[in-house]
């Protein structure tokens, strides 16, 4: 969604399966951007604080730029192994990209915490 600044799942998985396939990894279900837009995978829980973030841009300039700190939980609707095992994919993917924007200069750090 453009312009949405939270973290929602399609904008979070969305972004990370064009990463997938731009790095040509194994393909992953074709339905899970529809599957996405249905809702049915949701933000469930969130420790998230709104946080401004400085970067020096190429002219030596400084921008900020919103972002978060914290965590956030994900929870599909219902289960569907097909969907959840592309999800998971692509956030382990995002552990070693990142996730969102200016992630080249190391925004968007992410590490991935299972509930038992």
């Amino acid at each position: 969604m453009q312009g949405e600044v939270f973290p929602q799942p399609l904008q979070v998985f969305s972004a990370l399966l064009g990463r997938w396939n731009v790095l040509r990894g194994p393909a992953l279900t074709h339905q899970v951007i529809p599957w996405l837009q249905r809702g049915e995978c949701v933000v469930s829980d969130y420790r998230l604080q709104a946080e401004p973030i400085a970067l020096r841009t190429g002219t030596g300039s400084v921008a900020v730029y919103p972002g978060w700190k914290g965590r956030i939980t994900f929870t599909c609707r219902k289960s569907q192994i097909a969907y959840m095992s592309t999800l998971w994919a692509l956030a382990r993917l995002a552990c070693f990209t990142g996730v969102g924007d200016y992630t080249e200069v190391g925004l968007g750090v992410t590490q991935i915490m299972e509930n038992e």
